[in-house]
């Protein structure tokens, strides 16, 4: 697929889903994984989390995170077949009520889940997501198909 065509696949597949599941380490390696609501801007990506969350602190000691969005389906061959996912490394950036940018990945947040407008601002983290490499899995093409967006270089 060319650079553009791809481009935008991952963009409206980033649009068309809510959950993602996120991967982060302890500084000597525990794994944790985490199911959340995300937003996006673009390809970067932004989740909201408790401050003092192990998420955080995990990242904070390990600022590596690996994330994954895939379409929940029964597992038929058929559906298999068809399966489209993304899967991305990333760099964390950790916004608090306070720092600049955390006002507009918020607003981002809720205009995705109105239910964002509840909760208040000064008890939540945004965790803005910057991608270093994002993998689109697109079995309809071929199976175990998987090709590469780099941000990194």
């Amino acid at each position: 697929m060319n650079k553009d065509k791809l481009w935008n696949e991952v963009l409206t597949y980033l649009e068309s889903h809510r959950i993602l599941t996120m991967a982060t380490a302890t500084s000597n390696g525990n794994p944790d994984a985490t199911a959340l609501e995300y937003a996006n801007k673009g390809f970067i990506v932004y989740v909201s989390v408790r401050p003092k969350s192990r998420k955080v602190t995990n990242m904070e000691e390990n600022p590596k995170v690996f994330y994954e969005i895939h379409e929940d389906v029964e597992i038929t061959w058929e559906n298999v077949q068809n399966l489209k996912a993304i899967q991305a490394s990333a760099t964390p950036e950790i916004l608090r009520f306070d720092n600049e940018g955390f006002q507009e990945a918020f607003d981002i947040m809720e205009k995705k889940f109105p239910v964002f407008s509840q909760i208040p601002r000064e008890k939540r983290v945004i965790v803005k997501f910057i991608p270093n490499r994002i993998w689109y899995l697109n079995y309809k093409e071929k199976m175990f198909h998987r090709e590469e967006l780099r941000f990194d270089e």
